[in-house]
């Protein structure tokens, strides 16, 4: 989790309120499109002024860069809000949920002049013509969702090699220790691995898609489906100034149906 806090003050000079406060916490910093982002904490108004709203704004920040210049192109793709606050009051969130839409990923590999980057951004909004109170999450949006849920180490392994052991009847026991190298002028050494050809491998085979343990080096989802493709999000507050050529392209990019827990 990544817990981020502000505060900030009403007035001018000698004639300042009492603080509003926040402290909010994200449940993490790396999302894959169709997941939601879950935010939880503490809004604290400790002023004499009521909040009006809280606006939640997910952001897509891209950079282009071209001989020594650089252009940005910044869009909301996606935004939601939450209740305001009464003065001398407090507001708790529990799990609030951001959606992330179909988006590409963080970075762009292989390219040194477009980097896209994306911001959870919190306002806090006072009415009139006070500034709101500000957060801003880096996070990152990827294409395998990373599973939360790890098996257990394993338990230390009872062996031949414990003193005083003894296999069950019928079980295979192999030699204590390695086989002995061969002498010198001895014949080659069989390339077959040491020990009884009828035993069990001793690794697990891999499991299914979408079940692999963080042990063989891939995070995936809780689920066995496999990702759908959606169409680009074009962003909640898209424009028109594109020609119909641009707005007739739309790339798709992985998407997770991510059930809450």
């Amino acid at each position: 989790p990544l817990t981020l806090e502000n505060h900030k003050k009403f007035g001018i000079l000698f004639w300042k309120s009492k603080p509003l406060s926040a402290q909010i916490t994200m449940n993490k910093q790396a999302f894959v499109s169709g997941e939601k982002i879950l935010l939880s904490g503490l809004i604290k108004n400790e002023s004499d002024t009521k909040v009006t709203h809280c606006d939640l704004k997910l952001i897509k920040l891209v950079q282009y860069q071209a001989r020594g210049k650089t252009r940005s192109d910044k869009t909301t793709i996606y935004k939601c809000s939450q209740p305001g606050i009464e003065k001398e009051s407090e507001a708790t969130w529990h799990n609030v949920p951001v959606f992330v839409p179909s988006v590409p990923p963080s970075g762009l590999d292989g390219c040194s002049i477009i980097h896209t980057k994306y911001f959870l951004e919190v306002r806090i909004v006072p009415p009139g013509m006070h500034f709101a109170l500000e957060l801003m999450f880096n996070i990152i949006i990827g294409t395998i969702p990373f599973r939360q849920q790890y098996a257990p180490p394993p338990g230390p392994v009872v062996g031949p090699s414990a003193v005083g052991y003894a296999p069950p009847p019928g079980e295979f026991m192999p030699p204590m220790g390695p086989p002995a190298g061969p002498s010198v002028g001895a014949g080659p050494v069989p390339s077959a691995p040491y020990g009884d050809p009828s035993a069990p491998p001793s690794a697990p085979a891999l499991p299914p898609y979408g079940d692999i343990h963080p042990t063989f080096g891939v995070y995936c989802g809780d689920s066995n489906e496999p990702p759908s493709y959606d169409s680009l999000f074009k962003g909640a507050d898209d424009n028109e100034e594109h020609d119909d050529v641009s707005r007739s392209y739309q790339p798709k990019y992985p998407s997770f149906n991510i059930p809450q827990k």
